[in-house]
């Protein structure tokens, strides 16, 4: 495998990218007992290709050929991300980089370096050493080049955002104390690019510092608006973890958030209130309502929305008791018969609802009838008084059952609609 690697590296006619990933490759390759076997030959083929012959000394810059320059960057990024079966970087690596960053020269070279020795600073910034000394020269080479790109800084400050960068991958790695005051400070660099490195680089280390996160979200709502609010609010409306925003409970920034939330600030973007509202939602998680921070006008808005619902309330249920009032009038009194009999009923069960007002019974009056002589199979026509009225029928007797009763039908109801009653006949 590692001779295929190694002429593919040192062919010019592939593309610069195939040859990177060739190292990359080469640099993940190990041997019995964890033995960098393929980081070593690595490092032999930078040598081999950038070295001075016979001499510890790198060759003096030359970026002409842009293949070449890309392939020695791959080269370089390889060798840090070179890991061991503890996850750990191999001491080889952190040499190797120690040796290419003090050995860079670029005094005849017509183009700049800065891109490259940003490649160097990062690549030390991503060793994972278990070596305390090695870890101490990555901090004294990260402190020395942010100290001389204040002096003599270079193309818009990138070897101060490199360095914040490194300096923040391993405060979270836990190597060393953890200093967000550097990073702080770089906020009020004048450079705009190394303010939101900083920024970045705080928002990163909220995770462990409760004091980052609480100065990442006062720059975020500071009045007036600073040049990287809108990024600072997306960048923390991206964080997926909810112990990061438990942190800001309570903060005192929160009643600006909600301003912010509510106006979307002097500018009145879409998206700043969009992320404002993330992150407000985020502080208080919407299973959480108990204890949960309310300002003044989140607090009056929710007063006057209950005040409405209570007044809709009593409005209903005045509505409901008007209709009543309005169908117990309809109702007309009961007779003085029904007002005796509901007054002897006994108490319903339901005691809470009103007795219903049913129709009194009709109480049909007696029919008096005039004494007549009926034979059977016979029609015959009798007078009934009924109601202080006479009524005419004509009557056929049908059966006689006994000898003073007998069964009749009459033909009651109008010519159109006649209709036939069985009664029972007594002959007075």
């Amino acid at each position: 495998m590692l001779p295929a690697l190694e002429k593919i590296i040192r062919n010019e006619n592939y593309f610069y990218e195939v040859r990177a990933g060739a190292a990359s490759s080469m640099a993940k390759v190990f041997g019995k007992h964890s033995d960098p076997i393929g980081l070593k030959k690595l490092i032999q083929i930078f040598k081999s290709l950038w070295q001075e012959p016979g001499s510890a000394h790198l060759k003096a810059n030359d970026f002409w050929d842009v293949s070449q320059y890309y392939v020695k960057r791959g080269v370089i990024a390889a060798v840090a991300q070179s890991r061991d079966s503890r996850n750990q970087t191999p001491v080889e690596a952190a040499d190797f980089l120690f040796m290419v960053l003090n050995n860079n020269d670029n005094t005849d070279n017509s183009w700049s370096d800065t891109e490259f020795v940003v490649g160097i600073l990062k690549a030390l910034g991503s060793l994972r050493l278990a070596n305390r000394e090695a870890q101490l020269r990555v901090l004294e080479q990260l402190n020395r080049h942010l100290l001389m790109d204040r002096f003599v800084p270079s193309v818009h400050s990138r070897i101060t955002q490199a360095c914040l960068q490194s300096l923040c991958e391993i405060m979270l790695d836990g190597h060393v104390k953890l200093d967000r005051q550097l990073f702080i400070d770089a906020v009020s660099d004048q450079e705009l690019a190394v303010q939101e490195v900083a920024l970045e680089c705080l928002v990163r280390l909220g995770n462990r510092d409760k004091d980052a996160a609480e100065y990442v979200l006062q720059y975020a709502v500071a009045s007036p608006p600073r040049p990287h609010q809108q990024k600072v609010l997306l960048l923390l409306a991206a964080i997926v973890s909810n112990d990061y925003f438990s942190k800001l409970r309570g903060s005192s920034a929160l009643p600006k958030l909600w301003e912010l939330m509510m106006t979307g600030g002097p500018s009145q973007l879409a998206r700043l209130k969009l992320s404002a509202i993330k992150v407000y939602n985020r502080v208080y998680n919407f299973s959480k309502s108990a204890s949960v921070f309310l300002p003044t006008a989140q607090a009056q808005a929710q007063s006057s929305h209950k005040q409405k619902k209570r007044k809709k309330q009593e409005h209903k249920e005045e509505r409901v008791e008007r209709h009543e009032n309005h169908d117990r009038k309809r109702h007309k009194p009961p007779r003085p018969e029904r007002q005796q009999a509901m007054s002897s009923a006994p108490t319903p069960a339901r005691a809470s609802q009103e007795p219903r007002c049913e129709p009194p019974p009709v109480v049909k009056p007696a029919v008096r009838v005039c004494a007549v002589e009926l034979q059977p199979s016979e029609r015959h026509r009798i007078v009934l008084e009924r109601d202080s009225r006479s009524y005419e029928w004509n009557v056929t007797c049908v059966e006689q059952k006994a000898k003073q009763t007998m069964t009749v039908f009459l033909k009651v109801g109008s010519k159109k609609r006649p209709c036939r009653r069985k009664a029972a006949w007594k002959d007075s």
